[in-house]
Formats: C-alpha cells, sequence, structure tokens
C-alpha cells in the first residue's frame, strides 16, 4: 500500500472530499433543483413530447433521460455539479505539484460572489459554465507533462469534446471555446493544432444540425430576436417604424413610443406587452425570412452610432445593474409540473444559502463588471512577468480569454441585460485571476531569465487586445438619453377613483413595477390596489424620468368608478372610469413631440471614447510585456 504513505496521496485525497461535501450541501441546500420560465417552459415540453430549438435540443434531450432515473429538475444540478466539482478537483489534484497547499484556493471559487448563485438553477447557461470548466481541467491534464501519451491524447480529445458540447448548449458560445481548443491540442505543434481547431469548430454545426434532428426539434429562429431588437431600438431612434411588413398606425406609434427599453427584448415577444410585434412578423411570414435579415443589416448599416447606442446601453445594464441576479422567486407550476425548493421552512442549509446570495456582499461584487476587471487585473499580471511562459500562466491566459471573449459576445448579441449570460464569465474571471496568482507566486517564470523560455509574442499580443476592449466597452458606460415627466392626477368628483399603476410604458411586465419614480400622494390613501382618491383629495403628482416613451396609467373601473383629470406635459385628459363590471383602464401618455428632444439623436462621442480606452490599455499592457523582456535580455 505505497499510496497510504504518500502525503501527496493525502492532499489529492483530502481535495476529493471537500469538493464532494461542498457539492452534496449545495444539493442538499437547493433540492429539488430552482425552476424558471425558461427551464419550466423545457420541462413542460420534454413531458409534453413536442420539442423546439428556442431552448438547446441537446439539454433537452439530456434531462430527458435523466427524468427516467431523477425526476424533475434535480438530474440536472446532480449534472453541473458533479462537473463543477469534479472539475475544480481535479484542477487541486495537479495544481498541488507546482503550488502545495495554495491549490486548495481552487475549491472556493463557486463559493465566491455571483458564483453562487446559479448553482442549484437549472438552466443551461449553469450547465454552460459546469461543461467548460470541465473541459478546460481535462486540457489541462492533457498537458501536464506528468501524463503518458496515451491518457495525454484521451483527455485532450475528451477537451475537444466538451467544446463541441458547449456549442450544443449555446451556440454563441463557439468563439469563446477557441482559446479552450489552441490550448488542448498545443501538442501537435501550430499547423497540427490550426487544422484540429478548425475541424472541431466545423463539426460544431453539424452536431447541432444532428442533435436536433435526433430530438425533432421544431426550428423557432430564436436568432431573430436578435434583429427584432435591434429594429425595435433603431424605430425609437429614428422616431418611425423601421420593421418590414405591414403594420396599423397605432402598432407604429407603439413600436416607437412603448415597446423599446434597454432592459430586454422580451416586450417585442409574443408574451410582451408588445407582443404584437412577433405575433405580426410570424402572422406575414416574415419571422426566420431573408427580408427581416436584409432589414435588419440594411438599417445597422445606415445607422451605425444609434446601433452603437442600443448595444451599448444594454450592455451597460449587463454589466452594473443586470436582471435576475439571484432569481429566488416562486417557479412556475402547472398540473404535472410542481417542483419547488421548500422555503417554509426552509432547511438549514437553504436558509444560509438564501442569505448569501442575497447578501450585500454577493450582490454588489457578483457582476460583471467585477469580472470584467479581473479580466484586466489577469492579463497585465500575466503580461507583466512573462508569466505566459510557465505551465500554469498560459492556463490563465486561456481560461481568462474565454471568459473575456464570450463577455465581449455579448455586446453585439444580447436581447437582455441578465446576469445569467455571464455565468460563464465570472468562474473564467475569478479562476483566471486565482491562477495568474499562483504562477506569480510560484515564481516559475524565472525560467525565462536564460532567455531559452518565452512567451509567444502572438498570444500576448491576442491577450492584451482583448483584455483592452472589455476595459474600452465596460470603462465607457452608455446611458441614453433621458426627460422627465410630471403627471398630476385629479379625482374630478366625489365617486372613487383608484389609480393602479404609473411606469413608463416600455417597462417588461415580469419586472412587476407598477409604479416608477416619485409618487407625492397628497390626499390619496395606498392600499394593495394602487393609490385610492378620498374625497376633496387634491392631484397625486408623480415625477418619472426615463425614455422619451409614453407614459402608462391604469385605472379601476367599475359601476360606481368616478372621473378622472390627468395634466403631463402640459396636456390634459379627462377620463371616465365608469363600468358596468370591475376592471381597469389602460391610457397611454405620448412622449412630446422629438423636435423639443434633439438629445436622442446618436453621437459618435461614446464609441470614440471606448476606442481611445481601448488603444491605451493595450498600449499599457504591450508595454509592460515589452519592458519585462527587455529586463530579461
Amino acid at each position: 500500500m505505497p499510496h497510504a504513505r504518500d502525503p501527496s496521496w493525502h492532499s489529492a485525497a483530502f481535495a476529493v472530499v471537500v469538493a464532494a461535501v461542498l457539492g452534496g450541501l449545495v444539493l442538499h441546500a437547493s433540492y429539488p433543483g430552482y425552476l424558471n420560465a425558461d427551464s419550466f417552459e423545457q420541462l413542460r415540453q420534454i413531458l409534453a413530447g413536442r420539442i423546439d430549438d428556442w431552448q438547446s435540443p441537446f439539454v433537452t434531450l439530456l434531462w430527458s433521460a435523466l427524468l427516467e432515473i431523477l425526476p424533475g429538475p434535480v438530474g440536472i444540478i446532480v449534472i453541473d455539479n458533479l462537473l463543477i466539482w469534479g472539475a475544480l478537483a481535479a484542477l487541486v489534484v495537479e495544481l498541488r505539484r507546482s503550488v502545495g497547499a495554495w491549490a486548495l484556493a481552487v475549491l472556493a471559487i463557486p463559493l465566491l460572489p455571483g458564483l453562487f448563485n446559479y448553482l442549484g438553477h437549472v438552466h443551461r447557461d449553469t450547465m454552460l459554465a459546469a461543461g467548460l470548466l470541465a473541459s478546460f481541467a481535462l486540457a489541462f491534464l492533457a498537458n501536464s507533462a506528468a501524463r503518458g501519451p496515451r491518457s495525454g491524447l484521451a483527455l485532450q480529445l475528451l477537451a475537444n469534446l466538451g467544446a463541441i458540447g458547449a456549442f450544443l448548449i449555446r451556440p454563441n458560445a463557439i468563439f469563446c471555446t477557441i482559446p479552450l481548443l489552441f490550448y488542448a491540442n498545443r501538442s501537435f505543434g501550430r499547423k497540427r493544432n490550426l487544422a484540429a481547431c478548425g475541424i472541431v469548430l466545423v463539426l460544431m454545426p453539424a452536431s447541432y444540425a444532428m442533435v436536433s434532428s435526433l430530438a425533432q426539434a421544431r426550428a423557432t429562429n430564436p436568432g431573430d430576436s436578435i434583429k427584432t431588437y435591434h429594429l425595435l431600438a433603431l424605430s425609437y431612434f429614428a422616431g418611425k417604424n423601421l420593421f418590414p411588413g405591414e403594420w396599423t398606425p397605432e402598432e407604429s406609434r407603439q413600436i416607437v413610443d412603448s415597446c423599446y427599453s434597454p432592459v430586454q427584448w422580451d416586450a417585442a415577444g409574443m408574451q410582451g406587452n408588445c407582443g404584437f410585434i412577433q405575433i405580426g412578423l410570424v402572422r406575414q411570414g416574415l419571422w426566420g425570412s431573408p427580408a427581416l435579415t436584409g432589414t435588419w443589416l440594411r438599417e445597422a448599416a445606415t445607422r451605425p452610432l444609434a446601433l452603437y447606442s442600443a448595444m451599448a446601453a444594454t450592455f451597460t445594464r449587463s454589466m452594473r445593474d443586470p436582471n435576475s441576479r439571484a432569481m429566488l422567486y416562486k417557479p412556475p407550476k402547472s398540473a404535472r409540473i410542481d417542483w419547488e425548493v421548500a422555503t417554509d421552512p426552509p432547511r438549514a442549509t437553504t436558509a444560509a444559502a438564501q442569505a448569501y446570495m442575497r447578501s450585500t456582499l454577493n450582490d454588489e461584487f457578483g457582476r460583471p463588471w467585477v469580472f470584467a476587471l479581473l479580466f484586466v487585473a489577469g492579463a497585465a499580471a500575466l503580461l507583466a512577468r512573462d508569466l505566459i511562459a510557465t505551465p500554469i500562466g498560459l492556463f490563465s491566459a486561456a481560461v481568462l480569454a474565454s471568459g473575456a471573449i464570450y463577455l465581449l459576445g455579448y455586446f453585439p448579441f444580447n436581447v437582455s441585460a441578465e446576469y445569467r449570460y455571464f455565468y460563464w464569465s465570472g468562474f473564467a474571471a475569478f479562476l483566471g485571476a486565482l491562477l495568474a496568482a499562483m504562477a506569480w507566486w510560484t515564481e516559475k517564470a524565472r525560467r525565462t531569465m536564460d532567455g531559452r523560455v518565452r512567451p509567444n509574442r502572438i498570444v500576448c499580443v491576442l491577450l492584451a487586445a482583448i483584455a483592452a476592449a472589455v476595459a474600452g466597452l465596460v470603462a465607457v458606460p452608455v446611458e441614453l438619453p433621458t426627460r422627465e415627466s410630471v403627471i398630476a392626477v385629479t379625482a374630478l368628483d366625489d365617486d372613487p377613483v383608484t389609480l393602479a399603476r404609473l411606469h413608463t410604458a416600455s417597462i417588461p411586465v415580469w419586472m412587476g413595477i407598477r409604479f416608477e419614480g416619485r409618487i407625492d400622494a397628497g390626499g390619496w390613501v395606498e392600499d394593495d390596489g394602487g393609490f385610492r382618491a378620498q374625497p376633496g383629495a387634491g392631484p397625486l403628482i408623480a415625477t418619472i424620468s426615463g425614455l422619451h416613451q409614453a407614459i402608462r396609467l391604469g385605472l379601476r373601473t367599475g359601476p360606481h368608478a368616478g372621473r378622472v383629470g390627468i395634466d403631463a406635459d402640459g396636456r390634459q385628459h379627462v377620463l371616465d372610469t365608469r363600468a358596468e363590471s370591475a376592471g381597469e383602464l389602460v391610457f397611454d401618455l405620448p412622449p412630446p413631440a422629438r423636435a423639443a428632444d434633439p438629445r436622442l439623436d446618436a453621437s459618435p462621442r461614446k464609441p470614440v471614447m471606448a476606442a481611445l480606452c481601448f488603444a491605451a490599455v493595450f498600449a499599457v499592457l504591450m508595454w509592460m510585456s515589452l519592458g519585462q523582456r527587455g529586463r530579461l535580455g
């Protein structure tokens, strides 16, 4: 039993045990798994036997197979946590050869701010992070000098298959798999590595088509959501409906005044408050058509500054204040789907986990702007000390580049300022930065002192360019111009009047915002139904700062309801809320004429500033890298 006396074997076993315990605690805290609207719909399709490709057909097939063993959502979270904790344990076992006990710090990665949020969630973004993390771990093991050629080749093959799996989970992950592929196949040499990476990249769409066919997934053209979102934004900037097809004057007015938000595209989706857009595109045969693509490309080329402003506004929101950071809400349910994490009362682990997810530390420092900062800092550390010439440093560079590329991909191709899109970027940022620190601590870069081993110049330039691009786009935020509206609502008689909502019309319904801005209720009384006017209450004054869009009011109606006067932006309206039965009267207050708000015109100032920031950061990073080489020379 030689291993029993091997202290390194003991440390490896300890790492595996710690990973297993932490993973078990996560599963216990989140059992049977958190469902959201997307995963609920995916499970509903599996149970109904009718699958579409809006969600990943690959994940749908995997989940369908897991349901035979583990009912409900638990099978997915088991797979995700096995991949995450197993990959980290494998990294610890390998890294301990170089950094010793410091390697155990890797096991803390999923507990860091933002990364703990989705460990118990059924979502393909979690599975993507798990799959990429496992693939990078396999690639690191494959490139270890301690591996024999046969085991190294097997691990290398698995890492490549993992890259294909990442594409099957999220096709937009194709770009962030490129650093993984080049790192995994580096033993082939430059030319063969390039060929191998090209083959794998070609196999990705072919594999997706094969899986979709196997799942018999109905084509839904999810990519058209990006085109629709961009056309909606461009219509808002242009002040006219730019969508192809036939639209009524009222629909065109709403497209310009009531539907666009930098928060997400959902308002234009079939279930959104402007669902007539997607419904109209589908009804007219434009959804998934070359006509929609042609219009999108033409308008994007005609209005590049407006398109930049729209993309940058959503990206800025994504970096600083993304939606759905914890997603600890009640899950959707149906007759066949009734799964919920117990919270009344919660298990001790559940209570502790949710308290951490809701904590200020986790919320404030678990946002994508922190990930962006770590990408730049990690790249700077690697370049300043020529750490890319070391095994750990090169691995760190590959991980950082993958996460940064994935983050950058959501600048042009984003339909929602949601945190979940950046989940892999968070893992890559924290892990890559930790690896860079480990490479620094171990001082393995000293072997470059004799001039025989130097980092690849192309890798250094690419890493500097990627980090500089992240810095340029994140450090130069874009906030769309806003206007301030003052709305006065006054009951005109003694009959009851109840204001049920008052907000910008484009706010997505799912956000649950009924009242926006500052409300001076005066003599109005607030209750569960909204604000209710008392006799002689006087006006309710609301001050709302938002985009140049309509303000939406909701007034309760009924047999005994009264008249109400509305004064907004110098225009007066009188509405009668009396009706035969109880209900709600929705009324949109149109924004002022565009001539009064020329600030809607897009400006080149922000993209120029972003380009200058990119150039400055890139120059500094390359100076750091070249300066280090000069000292070594």
